[in-house]
């Protein structure tokens, strides 16, 4: 299973920079859940990352069992569901659903599970690209008990709808087509992958969900590009690229936006391959304005290209369910 525990994943971008789940989609699988018989007692996130998922089961299940292969997003998410909880809370340490967080892949759940037939619910959100499948169906399906169930989801690319010239470019940038002067990994990958879980056996059928559309500015966009496996595998493969020479494209205008500003600029500044892409979005952003202007419109989109415009993103999700009988 490769980890997202190198250097190049930073779990503090991680948890400030990827789309809630909107609750809808645990609304679906906690339905399927019920109408399978399924029990509430124990449910486990598998490759809980900072613990974006296992948050939405509160309350739903008497305790949740978090596990990543990765140590620092492992504290994230206790800081996130433990400490945090507790210091919002006005019944510290009184919880409704208990909590337990175990370093582990997920091909090898034994320290995370040791008995056989235990969990109720198996989610794994954003994270099944990183397994290796053979191992861990074997292993789902000695933890979960009858009735149990197992629900994997992802949002593949992300798409600004208002930029129609930017969804090639998405694709290429997760999907290895020698994107934006070159990323690599995932997209492509994480969608076959899904598709070759559903040919589980008892798998229902991938359903198209979708993560409500999300209004953030375009320096937003850059940190949630930068979460991207896409992203991370190609920082991997070549770290010298974190010191590639500054992209000056758009560099004096985003200056000059956050000037006087308590906005750290090193986050924008740069020309690894983040920076790259991120200002070739707004680079194909900025003539699908023009066109729109071109053809009689006034180039007014919903978002535009600067610094801190507001733009729509969108999360297309396949969601696969998988109950034991």
């Amino acid at each position: 299973m490769a980890t997202p525990k190198k250097p190049t994943w930073n779990a503090s971008l991680y948890a400030s920079h990827r789309p809630v789940y909107p609750p809808k989609l645990f609304d679906q699988i906690l339905e399927f859940h019920r109408q399978k018989g399924g029990q509430f007692d124990h449910a486990l996130d598998l490759g809980c990352g900072t613990g974006q998922a296992s948050q939405y089961l509160r309350g739903r299940f008497k305790r949740v069992t978090c596990v990543d292969p990765g140590a620092t997003m492992i504290e994230s998410a206790k800081k996130a569901l433990v400490g945090d909880y507790e210091s919002r809370s006005n019944s510290k340490g009184q919880h409704d659903t208990t909590y337990t967080f175990c370093v582990s892949p997920a091909e090898d759940l034994h320290q995370a599970v040791p008995e056989d037939g235990t969990v109720d619910l198996v989610i794994a959100a954003t994270s099944c690209h990183w397994f290796d499948m053979t191992k861990v169906w074997p292993e789902i399906g000695r933890i979960l008990r009858k009735g149990g169930t197992a629900a994997f989801w992802s949002y593949v690319e992300c798409l600004l709808p208002a930029f129609p010239s930017t969804e090639r470019l998405i694709k290429e940038y997760g999907g290895f087509e020698e994107p934006a002067r070159n990323a690599s990994s995932s997209t492509s990958q994480v969608q076959k992958r899904y598709s070759d879980l559903n040919q589980a056996k008892g798998a229902s059928s991938i359903s198209k969900d979708g993560i409500s559309p999300a209004h953030t500015q375009s320096h937003n966009l850059l940190g949630h590009i930068r979460t991207w496996s896409a992203h991370n595998a190609y920082q991997e493969q070549h770290p010298d690229d974190l010191n590639a020479p500054e992209d000056t494209q758009f560099l004096e205008e985003d200056l000059d936006a956050i000037r006087g500003t308590s906005y750290d600029e090193s986050f924008i500044r740069g020309g690894d391959v983040s920076i790259r892409f991120w200002k070739n979005l707004r680079e194909a952003a900025a003539r699908d304005i023009a066109v729109s202007s071109s053809k009689g419109g006034n180039g007014e989109v919903d978002g535009g290209v600067k610094l801190l415009d507001k733009i729509t993103v969108d999360f297309p999700m396949p969601l696969l369910l998988v109950g034991k009988s």
